[in-house]
């Protein structure tokens, strides 16, 4: 009889772990990007001040994510991520001009890899990423554009940090939209993105 129920519950228990399900997940992420550098002061005469501030951005990453014995989820992935920021140039008092503002933007290829808390249909990720740069460009505002170095601030390769929350809406027994809300930061390049994620799931079981 011991017998039988040992055999019982290890069948049952394949069974649920066979039948968990696994989600395959396209994601885009607008966001607000910023240094998070404060300004500085070049002591000369002219006095040369460079400020920074947010631009506005886009990301896009594939994600899988598979389904643990309690229930949360590892998520690994792949994508496009971008950052970057304004540039405000000034001098006072403005000999050669009064203020430049350029736009730098950096585009990298993302591996993330995040441990996906579930509750319900709300999911919490915390997770880290490796990023290989993939392109840069600085566009260049009006203004005397000899003053200043165009030297373009983003290393080759950079490693972040960004955590997460999102809800689920079921279109169907197999497909989901998904909306939240996020944040990465680049250590090595001290860049913050917050944005939206906005995204559409793929369940299937393994």
């Amino acid at each position: 009889m011991k017998r039988n129920i040992l055999v019982f519950l290890s069948l049952l228990c394949f069974h649920f772990l066979s039948a968990q399900t696994n989600k395959l997940r396209i994601e885009l992420k607008p966001s607000v990007s910023m240094s998070l550098y404060s300004s500085k002061s070049l002591d000369s005469y002219p006095s040369r001040t460079t400020e920074y501030s947010p631009t506005f951005i886009g990301s896009f990453t594939i994600n899988y994510l598979k389904r643990l014995k309690n229930q949360d989820y590892i998520k690994l992935g792949i994508g496009i991520f971008s950052t970057g920021h304004k540039a405000i140039y000034s001098e006072n008092p403005p000999i050669h001009f009064s203020k430049r503002t350029d736009i730098l933007k950096a585009h990298y290829v993302q591996v993330p890899i995040e441990y996906v808390i579930a509750f319900g249909k709300f999911e919490m990720d915390l997770g880290v990423s490796g990023n290989v740069l993939l392109s840069e460009k600085r566009i260049v505002g009006t203004g005397d554009n000899e003053k200043y170095l165009y030297d373009i601030p983003f290393d080759g390769l950079a490693f972040g940090a960004g955590a997460g929350l999102d809800y689920t809406f079921n279109i169907s027994n197999q497909l989901g939209l998904i909306l939240g809300f996020f944040s990465h930061y680049l250590l090595t390049e001290n860049q913050m993105n917050y944005g939206v994620n906005i995204g559409i799931e793929y369940k299937h079981k393994k």
